[in-house]
């Protein structure tokens, strides 16, 4: 092997150490990962994992040395005690250097102090982030200094040294809340200048919805609904080559019901996905498109760099926008509109500097994106766009979405997010929309989920359990992330 680092040395990985990385765990075996190939079966456990663990001495002996143990980072030090002046202290981590003075060194009455009981009690760092790499003792004859008074000396030296380290990596608070306006963000006048939110009674005037799908089927089935402002198309909905023949009738059929549509680009673009989308994009545009959503920054700087200005796009919840910064960044960085993070809980969501954004209300879960394709890595590939199931140790299926045309995976979580019945919690947040994104639900499926939001949003009914989902997950609007 060589070491790519200095590629002109030569570097071997010794017998006895692959021998214990393979005993501290596999997965049926080791791959060379992404670094050659885009994707195969080889890269993939088509039986059942096994975290083979052959030698449990050397799994002890790792939980003793990084999991119980103690992680303290390395210190050098100097003590210095003379008598009739204070005692001295010099602490260096990394270039950091703290000195701390402690009681006066006194001179012994009758026995002196050794110096292996001094370094003894100074070398007892544990609970700290830190241990003595070395430490060096200058002191007179015939001195003493209280045990308690070394003690104090240390944990005052030690608590000066983190917080000298900490300070380096601290950053200063700013107020961000006129700077995100600039930016662009949707800020109420009066949140903006300090004063309290204003707050929304379910679906407003001024607040739209936005609903994702899968196939132009879905799309013209939900194109019924009034209420219903913009689509959110999959761009797995549509035929290669007839993708923009497709595209112009779809857009015809929005702004007949009055509705604008929206382009979802893939979940990951590289190699040649992207040089497609770079001749794709002004024929997407010309069809008559509103907007584009994506999910990955390669999307949002693709668009920013092609279609300035002329098209919306709106970052999707993969895109974080967990604080004012990062919701300031995406709109730097060419988003118009941004996703509320589906991580983020109710009180979370309320107190973020920015008013606006759109809150998924219902929708199945991405849990992973994958170049790896379950149909080509079994049967075989089809060429054709579809779901597959997995089925976990619990009995839990997951679905998962083939995209051919990117040949990636997208896993599904098995309950669907709902927060169709929170209308109370949903409406204090200011969301200047809400989305519901269907998957793979069918065309009952859809309206039922619809008749939900008609009910709970439109006419302000509460949703009684009886009659409404099956199976659901709050996600993290009430408990947050943990």
């Amino acid at each position: 092997n060589r070491c790519l680092i200095h590629p002109k040395e030569e570097y071997h990985v010794s017998t006895e150490d692959m021998r214990r990385l393979t005993e501290l765990g596999s997965r049926s075996g080791f791959t060379k990962g992404y670094y050659l190939v885009k994707n195969g079966p080889q890269m993939m456990a088509m039986e059942k994992p096994s975290h083979a663990k052959s030698n449990e001495a050397l799994q002890e002996e790792m939980r003793a040395k990084y999991v119980r143990g103690e992680l303290q980072e390395k210190i050098n030090g100097i003590l210095t005690l003379s008598k009739e002046k204070p005692a001295h202290l010099v602490l260096n981590y990394k270039g950091m250097e703290v000195e701390i003075t402690g009681d006066t060194v006194q001179r012994a009455q009758s026995r002196p102090m050794e110096r292996e009981n001094i370094l003894d009690k100074m070398n007892k760092t544990g609970g700290t982030a830190f241990v003595f790499d070395s430490l060096k003792l200058q002191m007179e004859e015939d001195i003493f200094i209280p045990i308690g008074a070394l003690n104090k000396l240390r944990r005052e030296g030690i608590s000066a040294l983190g917080e000298k380290v900490l300070l380096k990596y601290r950053r200063e608070a700013v107020d961000t809340a006129d700077t995100v306006c600039e930016a662009g963000c949707r800020t109420k006048e009066g949140y903006k200048n300090g004063g309290e939110r204003t707050v929304s009674q379910g679906q407003d005037s001024n607040q739209y919805l936005a609903v994702g799908v899968q196939t132009i089927a879905q799309c013209r089935q939900i194109l019924q609904y009034p209420y219903v402002n913009r689509i959110y198309v999959d761009s797995g909905a549509f035929d290669g080559d007839r993708e923009q023949k497709q595209l112009k009738e779809l857009v015809a059929e929005s702004e007949t019901a009055g509705k604008e549509l929206y382009y979802i680009l893939p979940s990951v673009l590289r190699g040649g996905i992207t040089e497609r989308y770079e001749k794709e994009l002004p024929g997407l545009v010309q069809a008559g498109l509103k907007g584009f959503v994506t999910g990955s920054y390669e999307g949002l700087g693709l668009l920013h760099s092609f279609l300035p200005g002329k098209v919306k796009i709106l970052a999707d919840s993969s895109l974080y926008a967990w604080n004012a910064q990062a919701a300031e960044e995406l709109l730097r960085s060419g988003a118009e509109e941004i996703t509320l993070p589906v991580e983020a809980n109710r009180r979370e969501l309320l107190h973020r500097r920015y008013d606006g954004g759109e809150l998924l209300l219902y929708g199945y879960l991405p849990l992973m994106i994958s170049a790896q394709c379950l149909v080509k890595n079994t049967a075989g590939c089809t060429g054709e766009t579809g779901f597959t199931e997995l089925t976990d140790r619990y009995g839990k299926t997951f679905f998962v979405k083939n995209q051919c045309r990117e040949c990636t995976n997208i896993l599904y979580n098995a309950t669907p997010l709902s927060l169709l019945h929170l209308q109370e919690g949903v409406k204090e947040l200011n969301a200047k929309g809400f989305r519901i994104f269907f998957t793979r639900e069918s065309s009952r499926e859809m309206e039922r989920v619809m008749s939900f939001y008609e009910r709970g949003f439109l006419r302000k009914e509460p949703l009684d359990k009886e009659g409404y989902l099956e199976e659901y997950t709050n996600g993290h609007f009430k408990r947050g992330a943990e």
